[in-house]
């Protein structure tokens, strides 16, 4: 582990960034292709009804983790300013307070998710024909969750350091076994949804329980003692104040988005199933963005907590200009390879059209949404979590709930929904971008 350790405080930022990125956003597009194989693989050896009731899940899911994976990225930016600091007790402390924290989230997720998931599939409007299959599909996914939080926890305290790889390759292990398992389950015993939903759980128990070992292991201040596994209040209440604006933010990212899928549940199964081809096309190019985002945040952290202040603005920038040049050809190569890539999710061409309407709508203004993260990154960084909720709020939500509530009515159409991404993009880029520099400018650093 101290040998993918990373001076982020006095080494090159750019190529620091870059080595820190390109693992990030493999994570990214390993954790997504196993999502999506799990879609693939149900719209293959299943059917088209079982393949809309699990992709239409994704939003509910996302939402429900949003609040605690906000958390995990409070342990980041705590670990990271406790590392600038070099204050290796606090940095002990902050790791154990987290392992416990996250499987504690886990188990109230776990009985958050067991008690709305038929309630919210019905606020959904969830097709009959599907609704019995995506029920199944929810209540054994949620079993996962201590695990899955546990490996995300896990995986910000190895940012904090600088160390993206481990995460990469723990996610890789059980994603592996994933798949393998899917294959067994739903070619040898016929499986269906539910039984993509066990191969998850074993997945993730996998990834979490390698980590754990890493840090249980290491020699390092961030080994991890059975016995020193306890939360303290100081680190709790540190974790909060960053973590907790992110998880809000995270779910009325998710929420509205809630309301959107509500909105194309009412379009029909094809467009349901050709909609979550497109979102899980549409996200790898997502998390490809995102993990400069992640990169800025810890970089701004460790930087702010060793008073380096120009750095912080300069990791920005730096992330903003190799952001701008992933988005470039990643859009490019999307959109020239639409119609095989969501080909792979289904044979059928009316998924095969409709799910081009999304990658063409959304796809193409991505790097909107990576502005956002960059500003929003850089905030937390900084100790500032709050305003980029708050804008969020403001913005996204209003925006996407103004739209499906009034315009969508009037053009009840695929492509009129897709285009409340981009407006909610950009009205709330103007605002955070403004807030952001004058917030700089207060600092006066």
């Amino acid at each position: 582990m101290k040998q993918q350790e990373m001076d982020l405080i006095h080494g090159p930022l750019s190529s620091n960034i870059w080595r820190m990125a390109i693992p990030l956003a493999l994570t990214g597009l390993m954790q997504q292709f196993f999502n999506a194989a799990d879609i693939a693989m149900v719209g293959r050896f299943v059917d088209a009804q079982s393949m809309a009731a699990v992709g239409s899940n994704a939003p509910l899911i996302t939402t429900l983790l949003s609040l605690f994976i906000g958390l995990s990225i409070g342990t980041n930016v705590v670990l990271a300013r406790f590392i600038g600091q070099g204050r290796e007790d606090k940095v002990n402390d902050g790791v154990h307070t987290s392992l416990v924290m996250a499987f504690l989230c886990g188990l109230v997720l776990a009985g958050i998710g067991e008690i709305a998931t038929r309630p919210t599939l019905l606020w959904l409007k969830t097709p009959p024909e599907v609704f019995s299959i995506a029920e199944l599909y929810l209540r054994i996914l949620f079993i996962e969750q201590p695990f899955l939080l546990l490996y995300n926890f896990e995986a910000s305290i190895f940012r904090a350091i600088g160390d993206t790889r481990t995460p990469l390759l723990a996610l890789s292990l059980g994603g592996v076994c994933k798949i393998a398992l899917n294959l067994i389950i739903l070619l040898l015993f016929h499986g269906g949804a539910g039984g993509v939903a066990i191969g998850s759980i074993i997945a993730n128990i996998i990834s979490s329980l390698f980590l754990f070992r890493h840090l249980h292991r290491s020699h390092t201040m961030f080994h991890v003692s059975f016995r020193r596994l306890k939360m303290h209040g100081d680190i709790v209440l540190r974790i909060l104040k960053i973590g907790l604006p992110a998880g809000l933010q995270g779910i009325v990212f998710c929420l509205s988005n809630m309301i959107i899928q509500s909105a194309l549940n009412s379009l029909g199964p094809t467009v349901m199933a050709a909609s979550a081809a497109g979102y899980n096309i549409e996200i790898f190019v997502y998390y490809m963005m995102y993990a400069m985002a992640q990169v800025n945040t810890t970089v701004v952290g460790q930087n702010y907590g060793a008073r380096e202040f120009s750095r912080c603005r300069k990791a920005t920038r730096i992330c903003f200009k190799q952001t701008a040049i992933l988005s470039l050809i990643l859009t490019a190569i999307i959109l020239f390879f639409s119609d095989p890539l969501l080909s792979l999710f289904s044979t059928s061409p009316d998924v095969v059209e409709y799910g081009k309407i999304r990658l063409h709508y959304v796809v193409c203004f991505l790097w909107l949404n990576a502005i956002l993260d960059i500003y929003a990154g850089s905030l937390r960084g900084y100790g500032n979590s709050l305003i980029p909720a708050l804008i969020t709020l403001i913005g996204i939500c209003s925006v996407r709930i103004t739209w499906v509530y009034i315009i969508f009515p009037l053009y009840p159409t695929m492509k009129t929904l897709m285009l409340c991404y981009p407006a909610s993009w950009v009205v709330t880029n103007v605002v955070l971008a403004g807030v952001y520099h004058l917030y700089i400018q207060r600092l006066g650093k």
